[in-house]
């Protein structure tokens, strides 16, 4: 659920976006637990279910012929960090300021006027989390995911990690790797979040 506010010429309201934003989710949201799952340069057709039986990928079918899908969905961008923008805000990405992935010039960063998701999720009460790639403000702190409505973080700041050499930023703290493979490291956090939130709702982001 993403929540969109316009304003109305002529009918000024002295309540700042961010302030209406969490009101609305106060209001709207009803308790359920989600957990969104984000994957970088997947297309329509990289899923067994919509590929004609040309690839294969079980749990992905399983877990999309249990959930909701959205088969006319377009992504904001073809990059990264402006899709992703587009997600967290339900803004076009031009409106965000994060245009391109380009962390060292800053462009990669999510306006700090804007409102995430997570920021509408816990207003409304809601455990918040995201676990693996941020790459909407890899190089500022306050652009960090704490600061961007999610009371948890354990992955990596930037576009990229090396999958045995990672760094894990655990909520601004880097803890250095024991030589796990990442993806493996980021299912156990994953499902650590959902254990300990499993009797309160939560909102928890995988990318």
């Amino acid at each position: 659920m993403l929540l969109h506010l316009t304003d109305q010429i002529g009918m000024p309201d002295t309540k700042t976006t961010s302030q209406l934003v969490s009101q609305k989710a106060s209001e709207t949201l009803t308790g359920t637990s989600i957990v969104l799952m984000v994957a970088d340069d997947m297309g329509y057709g990289d899923f067994g279910l919509y590929s004609e039986g040309r690839l294969h990928s079980p749990a992905l079918d399983e877990l999309a012929s249990q959930g909701i899908r959205l088969t006319q969905h377009y992504a904001g961008s073809a990059v990264c960090s402006p899709s992703r923008a587009a997600l967290l805000t339900g803004r076009y990405p031009i409106r965000t300021g994060a245009v391109t992935p380009q962390e060292v010039l800053g462009n990669d960063r999510i306006a700090l006027g804007e409102t995430t998701i997570a920021v509408s999720f816990k207003s409304a009460g809601y455990a918040t989390g995201l676990v693996g790639k941020w790459h909407n403000g890899a190089l500022d702190p306050r652009f960090h995911p704490n600061a961007r409505g999610f009371d948890e973080f354990a992955g990596f700041r930037g576009g990229w990690a090396d999958y045995y050499r990672w760094n894990l930023d655990r909520n601004g703290t880097l803890e250095k790797s024991d030589g796990r493979h990442l993806t493996d490291v980021l299912a156990d956090e994953s499902a650590d979040f959902i254990r300990r939130h499993q009797d309160k709702p939560f909102f928890l982001m995988i990318t």
